[in-house]
């Protein structure tokens, strides 16, 4: 696989990126900067998720990042925690087809109405993926690695 995948799931109701046509502005973490290689590397793939409260995770599109238009601020005296701000070009997935997408488009129009699709089985049992810790489930930015594509 040439290209880095990462899962990046988006909570409507507690994220405030900005939407546009064809650009998101995505904050990351506040707190740790651990993740945000990932965004400045080329040919990294972003699956992005958004949460339904009666659905769970459902994918909404695929992004990659353009640029930093924000620097993270840490300032442990004051207790000032800013999370940084990139610029990413989205297509919806309606717009493209991998082996990713697909698999998640299949189960999406099989599974019964009143499924909740967690991260968990996103991850390990629709897409293989590994090696995603239990900790990890708990971000909303999950690199992952799959040996099916």
């Amino acid at each position: 696989m040439n290209s880095k995948c990462v899962a990046l799931f988006w909570n409507p109701v507690v994220r405030l990126d900005i939407w546009g046509t064809n650009t998101v502005i995505y904050s990351g973490q506040k707190r740790t900067s651990v993740k945000d290689y990932l965004f400045e590397q080329p040919n990294t793939s972003f699956y992005v998720f958004k949460k339904d409260p009666k659905r769970g995770w459902y994918f909404v599109g695929k992004t990659v990042a353009n640029r930093r238009v924000r620097d993270r601020i840490i300032d442990r005296k004051e207790d000032n925690y800013r999370a940084p701000l990139w610029e990413m070009t989205f297509e919806p997935s309606c717009h493209f087809t991998d082996s990713i997408t697909q698999i998640i488009d299949i189960y999406h129009q099989n599974a019964p109405r009143n499924t909740y699709l967690t991260k968990d089985v996103l991850l390990h049992t629709l897409l293989d993926a590994h090696p995603v810790s239990k900790a990890a489930l708990s971000t909303g930015i999950i690199p992952f690695q799959t040996d099916s594509f």
